[in-house]
């Protein structure tokens, strides 16, 4: 089964150059399109990422109106602004070959990783020992709140769900007989939105998606009720 989680998926690469006269400081890479960062030059605050721990995973992203963001599709070609749209992220471990049980299981080990790979605000790390440690291979990524905050919320949410009932949450395909079926999950399980690049909608309630960076010969599709607004 092909998964497209973009948590899986996302890359963080400084490059120096992108297009002509923007300067690029990070690139994306998801199952659908790849992101550009560039400086904006009418915002201070738009500068080189990758001195500190907020330039780091979800906290990059409160930054990301300070930037110009490009999104490119498998063949290199910019897509449209208006083809971007959002999709709200449950933040669930869907998994279509998981019992309910295995599903717990999961959302539990998932939990225990987490403590290990957070860090916390009230982990007090520099930015430099941060850095050390993504240098040397380490996956870490900082998150707001505190570690006791979390093991609360923690706590609260390890029970059964609704994650396999919600249909905005799921990329579809078409089975030999014409049918939707589900193919994969969109939630990713650090951001509260997913960025997915819609090619149409066809007024039927489902909409076509940009083909896929590794699978292109598949289409894929969304609800049309999954889409929020656009991605910038």
């Amino acid at each position: 089964m092909r998964i497209f989680n973009n948590f899986f998926l996302i890359s963080l690469i400084i490059f120096s150059s992108g297009c002509v006269g923007l300067r690029g400081v990070k690139t994306i890479e998801s199952g659908f399109y790849t992101a550009r960062w560039y400086i904006n030059p009418n915002i201070e605050e738009s500068k080189m990422l990758g001195s500190s721990t907020s330039d780091y995973g979800a906290a990059a992203e409160k930054k990301r109106d300070n930037y110009i963001i490009k999104y490119f599709d498998y063949q290199g070609k910019e897509i449209p602004q208006e083809d971007l749209k959002r999709v709200k992220s449950s933040r669930k471990f869907w998994r279509s070959y998981l019992t309910r049980t295995q599903y717990m299981e999961n959302k539990k080990r998932d939990f225990e990783r987490n403590l290990k790979e957070f860090i916390f605000v009230d982990d007090n790390m520099s930015d430099e020992k941060f850095k050390e440690a993504i240098d040397n291979g380490a996956t870490l990524y900082q998150v707001s709140g505190t570690r006791e905050e979390y093991i609360k919320a923690a706590q609260k949410n390890i029970k059964v769900d609704d994650w396999e009932d919600d249909p905005n949450q799921f990329y579809y395909i078409k089975d030999e007989h014409g049918k939707f079926v589900i193919e994969s999950h969109i939630s990713s399980p650090h951001l509260s939105y997913v960025v997915i690049p819609i090619k149409q909608c066809f007024g039927n309630g489902w909409c076509e998606v940009y083909p896929s960076r590794r699978d292109h010969q598949t289409t894929f599709y969304v609800k049309e009720s999954a889409l929020l607004d656009s991605a910038n």
